[in-house]
């Protein structure tokens, strides 16, 4: 089974990881930082929609320094993951 790639860039894998400020687990590209909640159709389309930057997202969610989060980039994210 392969991780899936990102559909916003088409090269970097998607990850997922339990954020310690957000409520639902965070799905997140290791090359351009698209992310995308649980439970959301992973798709490129419309920012703000479909996917979200995961700095900004997390600036606008009150999080002042997202990069320090833990195990971010441990659990790749598998195709048949819902």
């Amino acid at each position: 089974m392969n991780p899936k790639i990102c559909p916003r860039c088409n090269q970097g894998i998607l990850y997922i990881f339990k954020s310690k400020y957000i409520l639902k687990e965070i799905i997140l590209c290791d090359e351009c930082d698209a992310m995308w909640l649980k439970g959301m159709k992973i798709t490129y389309g419309d920012y703000d929609k479909d996917f979200y930057n995961y700095e900004i997202f997390m600036n606008q969610n009150g999080v002042s320094s997202p990069w320090e989060e833990e195990n971010i980039f441990l659990t790749p994210y598998y195709e048949n993951e819902l």
